[in-house]
């Protein structure tokens, strides 16, 4: 015969699902299960507020609707953080973003620009346009 889970919130928890809380306690969000905490992230910890959501997701203890409607966080974002955790792992969270590399223009660049700029000037001027 399965044993129920009681329906215990630890005091002041929002929750998100049948079996999920969560609470914010200084600056700290702490994730619930039953009243076993979880997880905890700090307010401004977005990569782990995405990672933890993804996972509840992932694992089933919650549906994208309960994550969507307890955090009010959009959909799009909801789904892309799954579809990442589930075609690139946990890993993929804490990757640093691919980069094209510095746009600032250093002192040769601009000399060389400015010599090309001319040189379409004048090359202009000799064709009458």
């Amino acid at each position: 015969m399965p044993q129920l889970l009681l329906p215990l919130i630890p005091a002041g928890a929002t929750q998100v699902s049948d079996r999920i809380s969560v609470v914010k306690q200084d600056e700290r969000w702490t994730y619930f299960n039953g009243i076993d905490p979880v997880f905890s992230h700090q307010q401004d910890d977005l990569v782990s507020f995405r990672l933890i959501t993804s996972q509840l997701i992932d694992n089933g203890a919650c549906t994208h609707s309960q994550i969507i409607n307890s955090f009010g966080v959009a959909k799009n974002c909801v789904m892309r953080y799954v579809k990442l955790l589930r075609e690139h792992g946990t890993q993929a969270f804490f990757r640093k973003p691919k980069t094209r590399g510095s746009t600032v223009l250093t002192q040769d660049v601009l000399v060389q620009a400015q010599q090309l700029l001319t040189l379409g000037q004048v090359a202009a001027k000799r064709s009458g346009r």
